[in-house]
């Protein structure tokens, strides 16, 4: 279990790093110095000073705001991968071809295939672009084939379906229920 104080202590890492610390020494030696000499070095002087300590005070912080972030990154990536996830695809438009190599890299080597998505119309469409093993694959049934899509009454598939207008997104669902997956392994997730 971490300490409510984990965070501070984190900060104040970064900023005792050695780096920083010279950073804000240059910084103050600059603004001092400036102070006591006239002329344009005194305002070079100043403005670098500033631009110094500015640095190194901002750079810890936001380094700190940016690991922390990574961390959160790194924790669901790490989170995927435990789960099996092996690709996250936007859309059908902007990675069909991705999308259909991974589902034809899949289907070759694995004798266990799980989707997670809206509809699949694409995938189990008989016309669709898929490769010849593809298809035999997804009919064989030694193949353990799990998909998760979206319920086709549930309100996530309406307000889908008013978001891209024009699109058969309900009727997509449909399709695959009736012409794509055995109607018993279908589960009703609201």
């Amino acid at each position: 279990m971490t300490s409510r104080y984990e965070p501070y202590r984190e900060m104040w890492r970064l900023f005792s790093r050695p780096i920083f610390l010279i950073t804000d020494l240059l910084g103050v030696v600059g603004l001092t110095v400036s102070q006591f000499i006239t002329g344009p070095w005194a305002g070079g002087l100043a403005a670098v000073g500033s631009a110094f300590l500015a640095i190194g005070f901002s750079l810890p912080v936001a380094l700190f705001y940016q690991l922390q972030a990574n961390a959160e990154s790194l924790k669901i990536l790490d989170t995927c991968n435990r789960a099996g996830i092996r690709a996250m695809f936007r859309s059908r438009q902007s990675d069909s071809v991705e999308l259909r190599e991974a589902i034809d890299s899949a289907a070759a080597r694995s004798t266990d295939i799980k989707l997670m998505g809206v509809a699949f119309r694409s995938i189990f469409n008989p016309s669709g672009e898929h490769t010849r093993q593809f298809r035999e694959r997804l009919d064989d049934p030694r193949i353990l084939l799990r998909i998760l899509l979206l319920n086709p009454e549930s309100d996530a598939a309406k307000r889908r379906a008013l978001v891209e207008k024009g699109n058969t997104t309900i009727e997509d669902i449909h399709f695959t229920i009736n012409h794509g997956v055995f109607p018993a392994s279908v589960l009703n997730l609201g």
